[in-house]
């Protein structure tokens, strides 16, 4: 049986639009009709969870967000100001701004002073620690990933590190919030140093992505609960 994810239609057609991504584009990506695309939106189906996640890649999004609640009300649009002619940057730089996660904004800000400390303009839309397809990247973004990668996770604290706290995502998570970075930065990191090889961190992503999930739906419920008065 195929699993469908109940995402939040609104959230679903938010992303898609501040994306600046059109129904033709969003439907060839997971091989169905535009019009598919608009009764996911609509509410009236659901996509599977593999459909979910190819467009969540898409639209350059967090594939936990389209099961928030209802639509970011702090978005605006970013201006590139490291150079003269600002452009507005695309919506999937909103990670920067939130006050949700401080970690990953950490990551983040590292990664934007290593561009002022090389005089380099640009911004990514791949201000995260990568581990794989890493030839679609510009070489500055990856050295700027590793500058805060190195930054903020020494290779001898890594390496230091003892095999039990790679138990699982919760243990991971302790860590690394004494580090001030995402569990997912750490997991990338120990892969790349070769302090867990690729079958633990999928295992380990894999359970901090559901622990996510399971975070937003509790989430969920609270703001229901507010509304509701109940």
């Amino acid at each position: 049986m195929v699993e469908r994810a109940s995402i939040t239609p609104k959230v679903f057609k938010w992303a898609r639009e501040t994306a600046k991504i059109s129904l033709a584009i969003a439907a060839a990506k997971v091989s169905v009709k535009p019009e598919k695309i608009e009764e996911w939106e609509n509410g009236e189906a659901q996509p599977t969870i593999r459909q979910a996640k190819i467009l969540a890649n898409a639209y350059q999004r967090s594939f936990a967000i389209f099961f928030l609640p209802d639509i970011p009300n702090d978005f605006q649009p970013l201006q590139d100001f490291r150079k003269k002619e600002s452009v507005e940057l695309s919506t999937s730089t909103l990670f920067i701004n939130s006050a949700d996660w401080a970690a990953p904004q950490l990551f983040t800000l590292v990664h934007e002073l290593a561009h002022i400390w090389i005089a380099s303009t640009g911004i990514s839309n791949h201000i995260t620690p990568i581990i794989t397809e890493i030839d679609r990247y510009h070489p500055i973004e990856l050295f700027c990933n590793e500058i805060a990668a190195n930054a903020l996770m020494p290779k001898e604290y890594i390496l230091s590190l003892d095999n039990s706290d790679f138990i699982n995502s919760k243990s991971v998570f302790k860590i690394a919030k004494q580090l001030g970075v995402s569990t997912f930065a750490l997991l990338v990191r120990a892969n790349k140093l070769n302090k867990i090889n690729q079958k633990v961190y999928s295992f380990l992503k894999n359970q901090a992505d559901e622990e996510f999930l399971g975070f937003l739906e509790r989430e969920s419920e609270k703001g229901k609960t507010k509304k509701t008065g109940r």
